[in-house]
């Protein structure tokens, strides 16, 4: 396991953690509360997913398939809770309808032990797309935000990076499989992005100003 990749799993326990730590900011948002299970889940997923896929050699694609799924979903959904207007709400679950099509199709065609490119090219697609219809809801809304200081801020700026990145990053290291050079330079660029993103989390659960019900 190279450093990148070490540095990869810390980081995600280290948002799980100071979400746990920070909780108190944040718990009476009927939304962003989720955000606390979410980081858990994916933490003990990729320790799971390390033990079972690459040390036992059961699984292959089946808990990143679900991981990206539950991602992808819950993101929207978060978008969706956040936005006032019935057209933007409309818009949302339009593309959880979209999404949820392409999952069940490769669900279906495929099974959940291959890889799903169309999903995860898909996912990132409507995940952008949601979160451009919250900055629109952020510059149209009267309500008085602090970005700086708002967590919501630094959750979509984290999402935003990583579902710009990623499925670049993965759709080269499948086309240059064979490449091992360059497959473990894109691996190592999906690592920081990774890292990055969950960098950002932490830094918005301290940063962050206390939420109110």
């Amino acid at each position: 396991m190279g450093t990148l990749e070490i540095l990869f799993y810390i980081t995600e326990f280290i948002a799980a953690i100071t979400a746990t730590i920070y909780f108190y900011k944040y718990k009476n948002d009927p939304v962003l509360k989720w955000m606390l299970p979410y980081l858990w889940y994916v933490a003990i997923n990729e320790i799971v997913g390390y033990y079972v896929v690459l040390v036992k050699g059961w699984l292959t694609y089946e808990l990143v398939n679900i991981y990206s799924t539950i991602t992808v979903l819950f993101m929207l959904w978060i978008v969706h809770q956040t936005v006032k207007k019935k057209k933007e709400k409309l818009v949302v679950k339009s593309l959880a309808v979209i999404f949820s099509t392409v999952f069940l199709y490769d669900l279906i065609s495929k099974g959940l032990g291959l890889s799903w490119p169309l999903s995860d090219l898909s996912g990132s697609i409507v995940a952008v797309t949601g979160f451009c219809i919250y900055c629109v809801h952020l510059f149209s809304t009267d309500d008085k935000i602090t970005l700086v200081r708002d967590l919501m801020t630094y959750i979509v700026l984290g999402f935003t990076i990583f579902f710009v990145a990623s499925p670049i990053i993965i759709l080269t290291i499948d086309i240059y499989e064979y490449n091992y050079a360059l497959v473990l330079q894109l691996k190592n660029l999906l690592f920081i992005i990774i890292i990055l993103m969950y960098l950002i989390f932490s830094f918005g659960f301290i940063w962050s100003e206390k939420r109110h019900s």
